[in-house]
């Protein structure tokens, strides 16, 4: 019976929350390509050398390692992620034991990002 209650006070919730996760995962639309020669295109092609790829891999150095792990780890992100998921948590009183009021918002907080992190 409590399951039951549980369900139907979260159902808007969980409905907005499929509705952004089928948003986020709609295709982004391609652009069209543009024509190289927007001229008379009976005369002829001049020829070009080929441009040099621009797909070539270079290593990141550590530094650059360091930063995307602090970014990863502690950037906006994350704080956001954390944040979305206490108040988430808040409102359908996940552990219980923690109950409600900021100071316990704060709890959650702190326990997803620490997660998180």
């Amino acid at each position: 019976m409590a399951i039951e209650n549980l369900h139907m006070k979260n159902h808007p919730i969980m409905r907005w929350l499929l509705v952004i996760a089928n948003l986020a995962a709609l295709p982004v639309p391609a652009k069209a390509q543009s024509q190289l020669d927007s001229g008379n295109s009976s005369g002829p092609v001049a020829s070009t050398t080929p441009a040099q790829s621009v797909l070539d891999y270079t290593r990141p150095t550590e530094t650059t390692k360091v930063h995307n792990y602090l970014f990863d780890a502690f950037g906006p992100y994350p704080i956001v992620g954390a944040a979305l998921a206490a108040g988430f948590r808040q409102v359908i009183n996940a552990s219980p034991e923690w109950r409600q009021g900021e100071a316990r918002y704060d709890k959650r907080f702190g326990s997803n990002f620490g997660i998180a992190a």
